[in-house]
């Protein structure tokens, strides 16, 4: 086989079908860490522990006392997204460890788009989010009741906002990442300093479709 004419028939295949691509690479992703973790069945794991413990808080007693007093170092978006699905849907781990998923699913997505406003290519974007995808340390991150992912997700929605000049959405999402986890708020300051500096950022426009 010529490995140089395989190699340009997948990128123009990703160039020419990114959103099936994306899809895909989805479903292989999950669908491994789901086998791999034992998803449904697995008790909770490391640090899940306690992040559950203070997810049933949120969701039991949630007042202002709870938010001054729980038992953590991070900021209570996170808890609060998690409870509120609890309270709505059901107090089960894989209802929370569903909701890893679909924020992970969103944060791949917002991810790729990012890649290919900064790289133009819609191939390269997705080779580049294949190289994220094989870190072992977001493979955890990805199914379990952490709140990394949830601050990942509000972190890719504001820096796409903030390039496609939808400011007040780049407010949002940089107040939630801030809400999520306290250290990512270097991030939003920094992208607010980038926007005031540079005169007329381009970047490609983004049209992902099947």
């Amino acid at each position: 086989m010529d490995i140089s004419l395989f190699k340009k028939s997948l990128l123009n295949y990703f160039d020419q079908n990114c959103f099936k691509s994306w899809i895909f690479l989805m479903a292989i992703f999950y669908g491994t860490l789901f086998i791999g973790t034992h998803f449904l069945t697995i008790p909770p794991w490391g640090d899940e522990f306690h992040f559950l413990e203070t997810v049933r808080l949120f969701k039991t007693s949630f007042s202002l006392n709870t938010l001054q007093t729980y038992n953590e170092m991070n900021p209570p978006l996170s808890y609060g997204l998690f409870a509120l699905v609890g309270a709505c849907v059901g107090d089960q781990l894989w209802i929370y460890r569903l909701v890893t998923v679909t924020c992970g699913i969103i944060f791949y997505w917002f991810l790729l788009k990012l890649f290919i406003k900064i790289s133009g290519r819609k191939d390269i974007s997705l080779i580049a989010l294949i190289l994220v995808l094989l870190n072992p340390y977001i493979w955890g991150l990805s199914v379990f009741v952490f709140n990394d992912i949830p601050g990942l997700m509000f972190l890719a929605i504001s820096i796409n906002a903030l390039l496609d000049k939808r400011f007040f959405i780049f407010c949002l999402a940089s107040a939630a990442v801030m809400l999520c986890r306290q250290y990512n708020a270097f991030l939003p300051a920094a992208l607010t300093l980038w926007a005031i500096i540079t005169p007329s950022p381009t970047f490609a426009p983004v049209r992902v479709s099947c």
